[in-house]
């Protein structure tokens, strides 16, 4: 797949612009396959990744055990997520549900998660391009 290509260079740019140094611990939301997961884990950050898909939380598993890192994968929705003042970075990354549920109800409950789950000073990372049924009608409240 195409876009694995990038996950060296996503995780580098991630690194740098948020300054880590491999003692955070990170919460992957819909982190898919895990691949930031286990480059982040290579680096030697403590991660927990979740996803709705079980074939993908089984992939992302067996691909951590060849990489020899131990990585928190769990299959559930992330908006059933409850972490309180745990991590340091939260990632959304590849969309990370954003913008592709039901209402923007649904998709604030993602935005709660992240700020329960961050500790103070915490940082959230959202990549995101505009799922073309939402463009131009997603809000979020301030």
């Amino acid at each position: 797949m195409s876009w694995v290509e990038k996950t060296v260079s996503q995780v580098d740019f991630l690194w740098d612009v948020l300054q880590l140094n491999g003692t955070e611990r990170i919460l992957d939301l819909a982190c898919g396959l895990g691949r930031h997961s286990i480059e982040l884990a290579k680096r030697g950050c403590s991660v927990v990744g979740i996803d709705l898909t079980a074939d993908y939380i089984n992939e992302a598993k067996k691909n951590s055990k060849l990489e020899n890192v131990c990585i928190d994968f769990q299959c559930k929705d992330i908006r059933d997520v409850r972490f309180q003042d745990e991590f340091d970075v939260v990632l959304n990354m590849a969309d990370g549900a954003i913008g592709y549920l039901e209402d923007e109800i649904e998709n604030e409950k993602i935005f709660k998660v992240v700020s329960d789950a961050l500790k103070s000073g915490g940082k959230h990372v959202m990549d995101h391009s505009v799922c073309p049924s939402n463009r131009g009608n997603f809000t979020v409240p301030i």
